[in-house]
């Protein structure tokens, strides 16, 4: 806020005011401080099988899911991301995608210590600890700004039922201006499908006399929300 008054006439010689009016203006302007932001989601077509569609997939599918940071302009202390899975999905793997617009290069941005090209795993927890990160001024919010990581888990069989939504969730962790900790976080879903399968038995026709022809016919029916193979 900026704040200006003044009087319609000079003071005279003794500092007293003569019979003036006095003003005052202001005005204000607001300046928006950006944090890091987070946005977690599941790569298009990543599951297992082309009959599953994500969000749905199977017991036993893969899913890959890529967590997207992206760093204001400026510096940013103890960078930390995590990509949580639910209780029914195990880990397969994890990577870094890129830093910026180049897998191999930092571009726009710069970490105080070594670049992280692979991540921690432990119970669920996929870690990749980044550290202090400075962005260079341009002005521009670009893919320059972002540090991509993309972790692949799979559905397993124990505790997870037909219907089931399992939530995965992602978590951006800094200090802010203040040296405060500071967390963000974002979250994808998947549906769990299973088929359902079902056998009946008719024969044609359903009376004969001994050296008659008979007919059996087998239907199989899947009454579930998911493919049965093999």
């Amino acid at each position: 806020t900026a704040d200006l008054t003044f009087d319609s006439t000079p003071e005279d010689d003794s500092g007293a005011d003569v019979d003036d009016r006095e003003y005052s203006l202001s005005d204000t302007e607001t300046l928006r401080i950006t944090s890091p932001e987070l946005d977690k989601s599941i790569v298009s077509g990543s599951s297992s099988y082309g009959e599953t569609a994500d969000p749905t997939l199977g017991i036993g599918e893969t899913i890959t899911y890529e967590l997207v940071a992206t760093i204001p302009e400026g510096t940013v202390d103890g960078v930390i991301l995590r990509d949580t899975l639910p209780a029914g999905m195990e880990y397969v793997s994890s990577t870094v995608v890129r830093f910026g617009d180049d897998p191999n290069v930092l571009n726009n941005l710069s970490a105080a210590g070594p670049i992280p090209t692979m991540g921690t795993h432990a119970g669920g927890v996929t870690t990749y600890t980044i550290g202090d990160l400075t962005n260079l001024f341009d002005g521009e919010q670009t893919a320059e700004d972002e540090i991509v990581v993309r972790v692949t888990a799979r559905v397993v069989e124990a505790g997870v039922d037909t219907s089931q939504t399992l939530t995965n969730t992602g978590s951006l962790e800094f200090v802010d201006g203040q040296g405060v900790a500071q967390t963000v976080t974002d979250t994808a879903e998947i549906e769990v499908v299973e088929p359902d399968m079902s056998i009946a038995k008719a024969v044609s026709p359903a009376s004969a006399d001994a050296g008659d022809i008979v007919s059996y016919t087998v239907t199989a029916t899947n009454d579930g929300d998911g493919p049965a193979y093999d």
